[in-house]
């Protein structure tokens, strides 16, 4: 009778205790690479990311800015450099990734298109091995399923914001290996990706180089014994190694002094009229429209489907909140520190970095930080952990969260697919698909050159890049003051 009251009081004082536990779980960070089965899932949500962004592939609306990058490209294949012959006021990374991929494959949209599938499959990929290091493989699935669903449908288009969130999540995910290995060559590698993404998008490198020491500063004040030198010489010079390539081309070209005066340009002229607040969202006139004249259920669906872009403004502020709780405890020693604790202030602290960066431009809409969602998207499941975050409410409404998160990241990609471009349009870069008849592009293909070179021309870059017939006649354009040479930008508006 004794054996069996303690057997009772035993099951029942287990079945008391917490499902998950500092002591149980020891709050250590998996290697999902070493798992098959993780590699299978992570290539298939990357997969999925593919498939889920296919739609838009030759979809162009030829208003946006992605001949920007594409019709720079094109021009330094024909020899000319930028800053010196023509006008630009971001890094030029994203010009000579595109000028290689053109030299290797042609010089078409759909060449660069295909950059945008590889990144569909890059984000989701590294979201899933990120997020597995702490979570669950159902959790992690989510995670890297989300970033699928809302990064490339909410901006399919070339722009150097895509290749320099790239960079900056191979950065992010070099740092991580560094957290678990302490291996001076994923410092350096970590070094080479954020000197690589300063080379493409000066802000976003700079925010990223700031994250990471304040990660490295932290971390060192933490854990003490952890060895910092060695790993913070490979980074610096990782870090340098892409700075000192582009410094030295274009000291080599003659044009070191007009690019660094083109860096320089945002501060002075773009952040001073492009300002938007936190999180703003840009509406079009006919959904505005919809919200005004629609009834209780139309405009639900569409709080749904736009409920996404709110979700990833508001999950910075919140991902901050979370690292700067789990820092100030850990300096002052009333929690202890593990594996677990360290990965959010890593991913927080890029995350700082980043989200300074954004502040700085005066660029921190909804869509900025969903060009950055793929940094910290991967920390989505630890919300509802209660190892981070001791709110039981929130972990009982976890499956109910996340089957709100599919439904509303899947509706805003559905509203997205352009299903009514139908009208093909067979330019000199492709075959695209577009919603109404492009009326600009025919009617530049058939201009002769005397009447382009009587007159300026204001096209989109896009247009431009897709209509265009040869070197001579783009000397005659004048395509939006991107591609503008820099003298004539100077001596333009102020």
């Amino acid at each position: 009778m004794i054996r069996i009251s303690a057997e009772k009081m035993s099951t029942e004082s287990f079945a008391q205790q917490p499902a998950l536990t500092p002591v149980e779980e020891l709050l250590e960070l998996s290697r999902p690479e070493t798992s098959v089965i993780d590699w299978i899932l992570a290539c298939a949500v990357a997969l999925f990311a593919i498939a889920w962004v296919w739609p838009f592939f030759r979809y162009c609306s030829f208003g946006s800015d992605e001949g920007i990058v594409l019709q720079g490209a094109a021009r330094i294949l024909r020899g000319e450099i930028p800053y010196r012959d023509f006008f630009s006021f971001y890094t030029p990374g994203s010009y000579y990734l595109y000028a290689a991929l053109f030299k290797l494959f042609g010089t078409s949209l759909l060449v660069a298109r295909a950059a945008l599938l590889f990144y569909a499959a890059l984000f989701s990929f590294l979201t899933y091995l990120l997020a597995r290091r702490a979570c669950s493989r159902l959790a992690s699935l989510l995670a890297a399923s989300l970033v699928a669903l809302l990064c490339l449908p909410a901006r399919f288009v070339v722009i150097h914001n895509w290749d320099s969130t790239a960079s900056a999540l191979l950065a992010l995910y070099c740092a991580v290996w560094l957290l678990q290995t302490n291996a001076a060559w994923w410092s350096f590698l970590c070094g080479i990706c954020a000197g690589t993404t300063v080379m493409i998008e000066q802000s976003k490198g700079a925010g990223l180089i700031l994250g990471l020491a304040i990660a490295g500063l932290l971390l060192h004040r933490l854990d003490p014994r952890r060895r910092i030198a060695n790993s913070l010489l490979a980074g610096v010079l990782g870090a340098a190694i892409p700075l000192l390539a582009v410094f030295a081309y274009f000291a080599a070209h003659h044009a070191l002094i007009v690019m660094l005066q083109g860096w320089m340009w945002p501060l002075f002229h773009y952040t001073a009229v492009n300002q938007l607040p936190y999180g703003y969202i840009q509406w079009s006139s006919a959904l505005r429209d919809i919200a005004v004249s629609s009834g209780w259920l139309e405009r639900l669906i569409l709080v749904i489907s736009f409920s996404p872009l709110i979700i990833a403004a508001l999950l910075p502020l919140l991902m901050l909140g979370l690292s700067a709780t789990l820092g100030v405890k850990l300096i002052l020693g009333q929690l202890e520190s593990n594996p677990l604790r360290f990965l959010v202030i890593v991913t927080g602290s890029v995350l700082l970095g980043e989200f300074l960066a954004t502040w700085i431009t005066g660029r921190h809409d909804a869509l900025r930080m969903v060009f950055l969602a793929p940094l910290f998207f991967c920390m989505l499941p630890l919300f509802l952990d209660r190892r981070l975050v001791k709110v039981p409410t929130l972990s009982n409404l976890g499956p109910l969260l996340a089957l709100f998160l599919l439904v509303s990241f899947v509706a805003f990609g559905l509203v997205r697919i352009p299903l009514g471009a139908k009208q093909v349009i067979g330019s000199r870069r492709g075959i695209l698909k577009t919603d109404m008849p492009e009326g600009v592009l025919p009617y530049y293909k058939i201009m002769s050159p005397q009447a382009q070179s009587c007159s300026r021309i204001l096209i989109c870059p896009c247009t431009h890049f897709s209509a265009e017939p040869s070197a001579r006649r783009d000397s005659n354009i004048c395509n939006q003051a991107c591609t503008r040479p820099l003298n004539s930008r100077r001596r333009g508006k102020n």
